[in-house]
């Protein structure tokens, strides 16, 4: 669920098909689903948070996935902040209302801004990282950028930027090559 051409219909859609279902289950399942897909994603991603970490960073995911799978796949890198697509409950089950969509437009803008609002944030000494679309408007506040094997309109927005592009092969070491000025955030 990247992009946000697919949020708009794929975020109603399933919270539609959720609805109901206790959020105990949901857990469960995310849990599951991000066991299962643990080795193939970012294996880079625990190196470059700790390296972040170290340099007093406070590192924070935000994601269009529903936040049950989101919060799993943050534990292994050890994130401070993690977001993603929340669902209302009532009573323990989904609701099937959306509260919150980051990949929709505007939405992981917003959703770092409410994250980060307790925190000192220096936004030109930050280093965001993204793979699509949604990710631009985070990118765009950063003091450093790095565009993660993009999709079509994040590269286009990286080479209209000048953000550097990088692979699984490279990450790493652009982001330990750009490195931001200060911590971005404290807290």
């Amino acid at each position: 669920m990247t992009g946000t051409g697919s949020s708009r219909s794929t975020h109603p859609s399933y919270a539609r098909a959720v609805r109901g279902l206790p959020t105990v289950v949901l857990r469960r399942v995310g849990s599951r689903a991000w066991q299962r897909s643990r080795e193939r994603p970012f294996p880079f991603s625990a190196a470059l948070t700790g390296e972040l970490r170290r340099r007093g960073f406070s590192p924070c995911l935000l994601s269009g996935s529903a936040e049950e799978a989101v919060v799993c796949a943050a534990e292994e890198p050890a994130m401070d902040h993690v977001r993603g697509m929340r669902l209302a409950s009532a009573a323990g089950r989904r609701t099937g209302r959306v509260l919150r969509a980051p990949a929709r437009p505007g939405g992981k803008r917003s959703t770092l801004l409410e994250t980060t609002s307790h925190l000192s944030v220096d936004r030109a000494g930050s280093f965001a990282i993204g793979d699509s679309a949604s990710d631009i408007e985070v990118l765009d506040m950063a003091g450093t950028s790095l565009a993660f094997e993009p999709d079509p309109a994040l590269l286009a927005a990286a080479r209209s930027r000048n953000w550097p592009v990088a692979d699984r092969s490279s990450v790493l070491r652009h982001g330990r090559a750009r490195r931001p000025r200060t911590p971005a955030g404290h807290g």
